[in-house]
């Protein structure tokens, strides 16, 4: 009786385990046919992997069109309530697209070379445009139109102005004699004196640059030497034994004798800075072009200077520095090299990369750009890695893509702007006409 109802317990088991086997089959099958899915039925949708942040896809990506970007500038007119002007670029300011005039000569090269030197076949200079590709040249007014110089003229651009602040030019077919433009085109002789006039440097610079803002301090010269004359109760005379002199610039006059040291003189004609009496710092020597932009006039409370240490006699160490209007030096960060300083802005240069710091040592942009160039009446070029241009303001914001193959710096409120697709475009920096009441 026993192992009758074991044999019964064991049959049970075996049927439980089989059921079990037989229904685990079942899902199995189910499961694996879900997997398959019937040909006929469209799958459910996959959900894309979230994009990593910042992450920008295809569809993101959206085609530029040189033409479509263009027209997103202000057209240049002369009834567009607003004037061509050099002054540096602010909120007030507007960047306008010209219209260039059918049948104007326009070069389709940005570039040609003379003497071994590569030049802009488009180049602004002091509020004109320059047209040349080694064969011919014109000249052009800011919005484009040609100027209508008399024939029998050899004009180039002098990159000088005279007292009223009007571009020069050099005649050569009258040997090379000073002369200016009038409204009109006609040419008139200039009494410029590139000793007595000259602002320093030699570069394109805006009409205000080198300009006095102390009508009581002047500069004066006399048998081939320069000094200052002080108005008002203190009035004297500045011995004028120094090889050079600029006009007074947020009160200093900066005088450099034959030795290239600096001697800042105070409003009151005194040889002071801050509260010391002497001080012996040096220029940029022969350097006078845009790479010594900071010397001699103070803007936003520096100048530039350079710093000598001799022993017995002999130059041991000198290095380009920045002093403010009390005589103290102002640091740049170390291992980095000062390519130009204007309109308040240090432009720096370390292992190749390019970016720009104010007077106070806030750096606007770090150095990030392949190509840069100083400020020019409140706007500068620079260049990205892929080589595409564009034009900065002085809070690092651009106010041109940088989508252009070349771009010229801003004089006299004019910009010329070359790509491949488009050809030359010219820009024209303008500010509010004037209210008159």
């Amino acid at each position: 009786m026993r192992r009758f109802f074991i044999r019964i317990f064991l049959i049970l088991c075996l049927a439980a385990i089989s059921v079990y086997l037989f229904n685990y089959s079942l899902c199995a099958i189910s499961k694996n046919n879900k997997e398959i899915g019937n040909e006929n039925e469209d799958p459910l949708p996959s959900v894309p992997d979230a994009p990593l942040p910042d992450e920008e896809t295809k569809e993101d990506t959206k085609p530029f069109f040189m033409d479509e970007y263009l027209s997103s500038f202000n057209k240049s007119t002369t009834d567009d309530g607003y004037i061509v002007t050099d002054a540096v670029f602010d909120e007030n300011c507007i960047l306008a697209l010209c219209d260039i005039p059918e049948g104007s000569f326009i070069p389709q090269n940005a570039k040609y070379e003379v003497d071994g030197g590569a030049y802009f076949t488009m180049w602004p200079r002091m509020g004109y445009i320059v047209l040349a590709d080694g064969t011919q040249k014109k000249l052009l007014y800011p919005n484009g139109s040609p100027v209508p110089v008399p024939e029998g003229h050899d004009l180039s651009a002098a990159g000088a102005r005279d007292k009223n602040g009007t571009p020069v030019f050099r005649d050569w077919s009258a040997g090379g004699a000073y002369v200016i433009l009038l409204p009109d085109g006609s040419v008139a002789p200039s009494d410029y004196d590139p000793v007595r006039d000259s602002r320093g440097l030699n570069f394109d610079y805006p009409s205000y640059y080198g300009v006095t803002d102390n009508e009581a301090c002047q500069r004066v010269y006399t048998q081939k030497s320069f000094g200052y004359t002080i108005d008002g109760e203190d009035a004297r005379d500045v011995i004028t034994n120094y090889r050079k002199a600029f006009n007074y610039s947020e009160g200093y006059g900066v005088a450099v004798d034959a030795q290239d040291r600096l001697y800042f003189f105070n409003e009151e004609g005194r040889l002071r800075i801050g509260g010391l009496s002497v001080i012996m710092f040096y220029g940029c020597g022969d350097v006078l072009d845009e790479r010594s932009l900071g010397y001699y006039y103070f803007d936003e409370g520096l100048t530039r200077v350079t710093k000598k240490s001799f022993s017995r006699g002999k130059l041991i160490s000198q290095y380009q520095t920045f002093i403010d209007r009390e005589g103290d030096e102002f640091k740049t960060p170390a291992d980095y090299s000062v390519y130009s300083y204007s309109n308040g802005r240090i432009l720096l240069v370390k292992d190749g990369k390019h970016g720009y710091m104010t007077s106070r040592g806030r750096w606007i942009c770090t150095p990030e750009f392949t190509y840069a160039r100083p400020f020019f009446e409140g706007l500068a070029v620079v260049g990205e890695k892929d080589g595409k241009k564009g034009v900065i303001d002085r809070d690092g914001n651009y106010v041109i893509s940088p989508v252009f193959d070349e771009i010229t710096d801003c004089s006299g409120g004019v910009i010329c702007a070359y790509s491949s697709e488009c050809g030359w475009q010219i820009f024209n920096k303008k500010e509010p006409l004037p209210v008159i009441e």
